[in-house]
């Protein structure tokens, strides 16, 4: 029976292998790529090239700390982002069940100018002006 199961899944991952290597992954981080060099502030760490990138897409927002960045996405707009110290970037990864949608997302909250999503109780509209 577990062998059946184990078949089973190699199955699945041999039918939606296309999209975890090159696939609807490349898509998403391409366009994730493309969005992101459209804001003035944004400075994108990762290779635009998929050959020397990944489906992992790293920047920096101009005048702002990871760690604010990291913390207004989550408390401000529900987005789990990864901070990566090492080069005081914000990491967002993108993969096969994500949308466009969620990526236009990301960038709307970026170019989000008010900070309205933010109350008083999380992080001072002082700390985080606009980012575009």
């Amino acid at each position: 029976m577990l062998l059946f199961g184990f078949q089973a899944v190699m199955d699945v991952y041999a039918k939606w292998n296309w999209q975890m290597h090159g696939g609807r992954i490349k898509e998403l981080s391409a366009y994730l790529k493309e969005r992101l060099t459209t804001l003035p502030k944004c400075t994108l760490h990762t290779p635009m090239d998929w050959d020397n990138s990944s489906g992992n897409v790293s920047f920096t927002m101009e005048g702002h700390l990871y760690n604010d960045v990291t913390k207004y996405l989550m408390e401000g707009w529900n987005m789990r982002t990864r901070p990566v110290g090492e080069i005081d970037a914000v990491r967002i990864s993108t993969n096969y069940y994500n949308t466009y949608g969620e990526l236009d997302k990301l960038v709307e909250a970026l170019e989000d100018r008010k900070s309205t999503r933010l109350n008083s109780s999380h992080i001072p509209l002082s700390r985080m002006p606009p980012f575009a």
